[in-house]
């Protein structure tokens, strides 16, 4: 186990909006339940962190020590996440715009990720649009992601 790299995935996924902080607290309890050896790591302060704000929770997890990794492969993990749940309905496809632009809105140069939001306001005041074919393009967008 990588705990560096889940938490990562947990720290970009809380931040977009994906996971809330009872998932991290819970995912937490889970990881000291389950590991004899879980306490170099910095894990028991995460556990503490169920009324924090978003962001010291996300220092919290951006402080968990282990083994480095390549950041493609947070987003690749954290993108197949969203994917399934894009997949599941309409419903999820609209939580993962709204995520993927929470994203946005941190990572430079990464516009494109606001764009589905975007659309499904449109479609949402009586603008244009067509949710199917919203949800279609998000989960496009996603499958496209795997392949660069």
């Amino acid at each position: 186990m990588n705990l560096k790299f889940e938490s990562e995935v947990k720290r970009l996924g809380l931040i977009s909006g994906f996971y809330d902080l009872k998932n991290i607290v819970d995912w937490a309890e889970d990881l000291i339940a389950q590991e004899d050896e879980i306490s170099e790591y910095g894990i028991f302060d995460v556990v503490a962190g169920i009324n924090w704000p978003v962001n010291q929770m996300s220092l919290e997890l951006k402080n968990i020590s282990g083994a480095s990794f390549q950041y493609e492969q947070v987003k690749a993990t954290l993108f197949s996440l969203f994917l399934e749940e894009a997949k599941n309905s309409n419903f999820g496809a609209r939580k993962i715009a709204s995520c993927l632009a929470n994203l946005g809105a941190i990572i430079e140069g990464s516009p494109e990720l606001t764009s589905f939001k975007d659309q499904y306001d449109d479609l949402d005041a009586g603008i244009y649009g067509c949710e199917s074919e919203i949800r279609a393009e998000v989960i496009g967008f996603l499958k496209a992601a795997f392949t660069e």
